[in-house]
């Protein structure tokens, strides 16, 4: 009896030494950024409150987003971030950032995000997200065109509003686009040989087709897409954008360091490590749960990463294991023709995301992993 209360006792002593050492270890990991430098909302005011208005800053250079609109160094006050699993954008590679409004500390309740470990996290008014694109046009060389530089801003209702600016070819600014377009882009292949592909510019319509009120209209900036490292560019350091932002005062409330390793994650659709299942949910996620969700444009299954497999009307039903043709979900995400999802701005099958589909209704029931968790 002596033996098993010492061992009890010992197990615990080292479970809280373990517990100790981790939170030891997080506090004195330095973090990505030291502070948060002042914002207005609106990016200091520049950008309209709401969409109503009718002048938009014709220039990006002009709208206060960068410091130096041919390097794309933010402006003071402006983060930098990344998701763990990015829409499908035509193979475009794209940086974001994001601008919420403040005075300095201590920070108020319009000064921060509210935050939730699962589900849509809410804005300040004034919070302006930053989105840029580029395409590799030489495959060879890996030679890059600028093409656009959206804005998403949130306006004094809480709706949103998004525009788009037009890179210039040579990369002294973008010009405010009026509405949608679509050019014709041609690229190198690895092969020597050109083929051409279709960019379409999204119309401030089209912003809100996706960023659309029941999805909250912020679709990236949450908890199982920001919880991974981030290297920061300004210090070098690479740390979890959870944390950084946690110590940065942008969340309300502020989640404790030691429970975000406990979060959930998503995962690239190409991380070699995770799971078939764990990295096609968070490509369902990224790319369909804008419209798929109760509530949403397209409520027939609830793509959301946080929903329990289980419960989100996927399996037998859109996703058919062992049987390609019949799954939905690979048929209408496989194509360009007028059923493809997503329906707009999508000249490009993603390739690396089907191939992943292709193994994940290929899988036998009981290789799935358990799916209320994932």
């Amino acid at each position: 009896m002596w033996k098993l209360a010492t061992r009890h006792f010992w197990l615990r002593a080292s479970s809280l030494s373990i517990t100790l050492i981790c939170r030891t270890v997080l506090a004195q990991q330095p973090y990505g950024l030291d502070s948060r430098e002042p914002i207005g909302p609106f990016l200091n005011n520049v950008m309209p409150a709401t969409a109503g208005t009718p002048e938009f800053p014709a220039l990006l250079s002009a709208t206060g987003a960068f410091s130096d609109v041919r390097k794309l160094t933010p402006a003071t006050g402006v983060i930098p971030f990344t998701v763990n699993s990015p829409l499908w954008s035509d193979g475009a590679i794209k940086s974001r950032w994001i601008a919420v409004p403040n005075d300095g500390p201590p920070y108020t309740a319009d000064e921060q995000i509210r935050f939730t470990p699962r589900g849509e996290w809410a804005f300040p008014n004034g919070t302006v997200f930053i989105k840029h694109f580029e395409l590799t046009t030489n495959e060879l060389t890996g030679e890059k065109k600028r093409l656009e530089t959206r804005l998403l801003v949130r306006e004094t209702s809480g709706a949103v509003y998004g525009i788009t600016y037009k890179w210039r070819s040579d990369n002294s600014d973008a010009d405010l686009l009026p509405g949608g377009l679509d050019e014709q882009i041609a690229i190198t292949t690895p092969s020597g040989q050109t083929r051409v592909q279709t960019w379409s510019y999204p119309s401030r319509d089209d912003c809100l087709f996706c960023h659309n009120q029941p999805a909250k209209y912020v679709l990236g900036v949450k908890t199982h897409q920001l919880n991974g490292d981030f290297i920061y560019p300004s210090t070098g350091r690479a740390d979890n954008q959870l944390r950084t932002w946690a110590h940065l005062g942008m969340l309300d409330p502020t989640p404790n360091e030691a429970s975000i390793a406990s979060y959930l994650k998503s995962v690239s659709i190409t991380n070699p490590v995770a799971t078939i299942q764990h990295r096609m949910r968070s490509w369902i996620d990224s790319n369909c749960s804008q419209c798929h969700r109760p509530g949403g444009f397209c409520p027939q299954y609830d793509a959301r990463f946080y929903t329990p497999l289980n419960k989100q009307n996927l399996l037998n039903t859109y996703v058919k294991f062992r049987d390609l043709a019949g799954s939905q979900l690979y048929q209408r995400d496989n194509t360009l023709g007028p059923l493809k999802m997503p329906p707009l701005a999508k000249n490009v099958v993603h390739e690396a995301a089907m191939a992943v589909l292709r193994q994940w209704i290929a899988s036998p029931l009981e290789t799935l992993v358990s799916p209320t968790i994932l």
